[in-house]
């Protein structure tokens, strides 16, 4: 999972309209549950259309685990191509059903902070991103 994680992570696409990069909590009760949503550069394939893009709208998030209580699922979301709504759509498939928590944070190589939103940094990605995943 970290491998995966790490090769989308490392591809994000350079952020031209403010907003293809969105990373913060999103918790249930108690529980560090962080989204993150981008635009990335790596290729994917319309199944509803078979079209090839080159670019690919991509997520992590963790949703309740309905048949195993306290855990959570990890799940990546996936669109093809770029569309108006970059930070949502898609499909979601799931890679991991027995998670605790997913925490990211971000650095704009000075300072880190929970939560990043491109258009509040005038379109600017983080330096790097931090993961912890349990």
């Amino acid at each position: 999972i970290s491998g995966l994680q790490n090769r989308t992570l490392r591809r994000f696409l350079p952020d031209r309209t403010g907003k293809w990069f969105q990373g913060g909590d999103h918790g249930f009760g108690s529980n560090e549950l962080d989204r993150i949503d981008f635009v990335t550069s790596i290729d994917s394939v319309d199944p509803k259309t078979g079209i090839a893009y080159p670019f690919s709208e991509l997520g992590y998030q963790m949703l309740p685990n309905n048949e195993e209580g306290g855990l959570y699922i990890l799940y990546r979301r996936k669109s093809p191509g770029i569309d108006e709504e970059p930070l949502k759509g898609g499909s979601l498939e799931e890679l991991f059903d027995r998670a605790v928590s997913l925490n990211f944070e971000y650095t704009d190589g000075k300072d880190w902070v929970r939560e990043w939103k491109s258009w509040e940094k005038q379109g600017k990605l983080p330096r790097a991103v931090k993961v912890v995943f349990v």
